[in-house]
């Protein structure tokens, strides 16, 4: 993977900027180190990087990991750990390790896996996002003090409850007919970052498809608003099926709460996740949810309370879930209710205590 900061800087004032460095002492600053990518990780490490700010620590532009040694450098990417810039550097290693459980058949997670089974104890903190992959890493030898479960959060500045008057609004603004019954999918499914017409499965593009066959005879005015880079597989299946959608890609993290507000209902259809973000986006805009069992969905979801969980690939149980908020029963509202209030207890300024814990003996004071 390349960081394309790395090579930003003028090469003439990197031997300045590393002398000027050398006063910081030994692991007193943290660098958190994105994708460079514009997509969830660099929108997550944004967000975490002013809770660390406001928790007193000192931290520093990603491209300072070239300019500094010594210090605390925290990877939002899993897959960093194939970088020998990152894994051969003199700095302090702390990584985010959030979806690829081993043996699921997905080679380059696993791949990705036995790699940092192997290079384990160059990671002095691991963030993982859920209980089950928290179990599978001490189960592969990492210590308890190694790993910490803090979920990824959610910043409900971005976001506001859905009204009717703001529904109509935004289905105005993106093109969204306004007696649609509107299920959204806002994530990356294809693979690479161009048209993304090869479908990357482990997100389930091909059961979102199956889900939407399935209701497309029994809903006559579906409709599906998608968002997110490489959604290629998804919109010709769309169009295949004759299923009217919309796609937007956002250009700012505002934009999020708008497309929520379009929504009746979202859809996780995912075989493994570490998240996805769409969890708690969705109760936030206290949009209903149905999310298979992945990530920290089984963490943050009471099934017919806050949301609906159900199976891995079960495309039957995720079609009549959906009918089921199709009929827009009292039942409805009140988990909606209930999701948002569960989502701000996952604010990212909710999680300092779990990030100070995270801290102590990785970053110094």
């Amino acid at each position: 993977m390349q960081y394309p900061f790395l090579s930003r800087i003028k090469t003439f004032t990197k031997p300045v900027i590393r002398a000027f460095n050398r006063r910081y002492a030994d692991h007193s600053r943290l660098i958190p180190v994105g994708e460079s990518m514009g997509w969830a990780i660099d929108r997550d490490i944004a967000e975490l990087t002013q809770v660390w700010n406001a928790m007193g620590l000192r931290c520093l532009p990603a491209h300072y990991f070239s300019l500094c040694e010594r210090q605390s450098v925290f990877l939002g990417s899993q897959f960093s750990i194939l970088d020998p810039q990152f894994m051969e550097s003199s700095h302090r290693l702390a990584i985010a390790y959030f979806h690829g459980l081993p043996e699921q058949g997905h080679e380059e997670l696993d791949g990705n896996f036995r790699d940092f089974v192997t290079h384990r104890e160059r990671f002095t903190r691991i963030q993982v996002s859920h209980a089950h992959m928290r179990k599978v890493l001490l189960d592969h030898g990492f210590d308890e003090e190694q790993v910490h479960r803090i979920p990824i959060g959610i910043n409900p500045a971005y976001f506001r409850r859905r009204s009717k008057a703001s529904s109509e609004t935004s289905r105005v603004a993106y093109g969204v007919p306004q007696d649609a019954f509107v299920v959204g999918s806002f994530q990356k499914d294809g693979v690479g970052w161009e048209e993304g017409n090869e479908p990357k499965l482990i997100k389930g593009p091909d059961l979102f498809l199956k889900v939407m066959e399935e209701l497309r005879p029994r809903i006559p005015k579906l409709f599906v608003l998608l968002s997110g880079p490489a959604r290629g597989y998804v919109r010709n299946g769309l169009l295949e099926l004759g299923i009217p959608h919309q796609h937007h890609f956002l250009k700012q993290p505002e934009e999020i709460s708008r497309l929520y507000e379009c929504l009746d209902a979202y859809l996780v259809a995912s075989r493994d996740e570490g998240g996805p973000k769409a969890i708690l986006e969705s109760m936030i805009s206290e949009v209903p949810l149905v999310s298979s069992r992945v990530g920290q969905a089984v963490d943050l979801i009471e099934d017919g309370r806050n949301a609906f969980l159900v199976d891995v690939e079960d495309v039957d149980a995720m079609r009549d879930r959906l009918l089921q908020i199709h009929e827009n029963g009292p039942e409805i509202e009140a988990m909606a209710v209930a999701g948002y209030q569960n989502a701000l207890q996952h604010a990212y300024g909710a999680q300092k205590e779990l990030w100070r814990n995270f801290m102590k003996g990785f970053v110094e004071s």
